[in-house]
């Protein structure tokens, strides 16, 4: 499921995903950035929302799926 809308004056798109191998759902977060300037404010936002959200900072992760998968994987044989 995708979602679009305005949180802390920035378009925030969300979305939600399961990943079959993987245990729990994901919520994907982003927003753009206009310059390297506008990174940390823009880093910001995204913590923000997770906060309102309740996702605890401990998970969150810049991991790839297919690198998830991948461990999952090796860590099961």
């Amino acid at each position: 499921m995708n979602y679009s809308f305005t949180a802390s004056g920035r378009q925030i798109h969300a979305t939600l995903v399961t990943v079959p191998e993987l245990e729990g759902t994901f919520i994907e977060v982003e927003t753009m950035s206009a310059n390297a300037d506008d990174l940390s404010a823009a880093l910001d936002a995204v913590r923000v929302l997770l906060d309102e959200l309740d996702v605890p900072a401990g998970e969150f992760t810049s991991e790839l799926y297919t690198d998830a998968v991948m461990r999952h994987r090796q860590q099961g044989s």
